[in-house]
Order: C-alpha cells, then structure tokens, then sequence
C-alpha cells in the first residue's frame, strides 16, 4: 500500500513539476506558456493579428528553465507596442458598416477563408471598400458583399512569411 501511495505522488509531483516547466514568471503578476504570443501580455494569435511594424517597441523570445537541459525550441513571443492602438475584428468591422450577415473579406488583394480571431491593428488600416453584389445570383441565391480592407505600408502580415526576430528593436536592421 506504501509503495502504491508513493508511487501516486511521485508521478504527481511529475505531473506538476511538467505543467510549471511550460510556464515562466516574466514579472511576479505575468507568467506566459510555452508556444504562445503575447502582445502587451495579452495572449493573441500571431498568425491571425496584423500590426504596424513602425509600432513595435520591441520583441522578446522567453525560453523555458529547462529548455537548455532538454535541447528544446519552446518559447513565448513577447511583442511591445510603443502606443496600444485597439485591434479590431472582422465582426466589429462588420458592425460598423451595417452590412449584411453574409459577407467576405479581402486583405490587400488576399482572400481571408477563415475569418476566426483574426485582428487588425485600427492605426493601420488605410481604406475599407463594400462591394455590394447583384440582388441574386444565376441560381438565385443571394451573393455576399466583399469587405475589402487595404493596409498601410509597413504592416506585418501574417499570411507572408515574415520573421519576428527575437530581440528585435526600432532601429535595429
């Protein structure tokens, strides 16, 4: 029963000790996980998330304690905006122009298919277009408005690889 019980807590602590390695203090009130991207320690989906490249104060890969220990490429990315322009989303966008429910979106020439989560820093969008379609189709089934939002130059897109480098400050090149 003995062995049973410390063999119990010993995968437990194993476990726990597992979850704490994923997770790095950065200042006593932020911790981050491994594999995620933060902007301004806010949790984002950086391949979903348009910012303006001369808005980026800095970017910061945090490894983990153990990363040197186990050969691993785990990081959190950290971004610092200089100004915290809000990001907005396509529903919002949507919103705004009172268009109707069935609408799709382009992205400097580039059909966005899916429209989940994906973010727009608001300082850097240069013009949004509504392209309204005929009433009805050949089959008569009503065709969707084309939201089409042109960027300004020098926003990061995240469809083009393009690489965030760690460390990364104004003025560097």
């Amino acid at each position: 029963m003995r062995i049973i019980f410390l063999l119990s807590l010993l995968l437990l602590s194993k476990a726990l000790y597992a979850q704490q390695a994923d997770t790095v203090h950065v200042s006593p009130t932020f911790f981050v996980s491994m594999d995620k991207s933060y902007l301004d320690s806010i949790e984002i989906d950086i391949s979903r998330t348009y910012l303006a490249s001369d808005n980026i104060l800095e970017i910061k890969a945090i490894k983990s304690r153990d990363a040197e220990i186990y050969n691993t490429n785990k990081s959190a990315i950290l971004i610092t905006r200089k100004v915290h322009h809000p990001l907005t989303s396509f529903g919002a966008i949507t919103t705004k122009l009172n268009t109707r429910d069935t609408v799709r979106y382009m992205i400097n020439d580039h059909y966005i298919t899916d429209t989940t989560n994906v973010r727009v820093e608001e300082n850097g969008i240069d013009s949004i277009t509504i392209v309204k379609q005929a009433a009805e189709s050949v089959l008569r089934e009503p065709m969707p408005e084309i939201i089409i939002i042109k960027l300004k130059q020098g926003m990061i897109d995240p469809t083009k690889k393009q690489m965030l480098t760690s460390g990364y400050k104004k003025g560097d090149q």
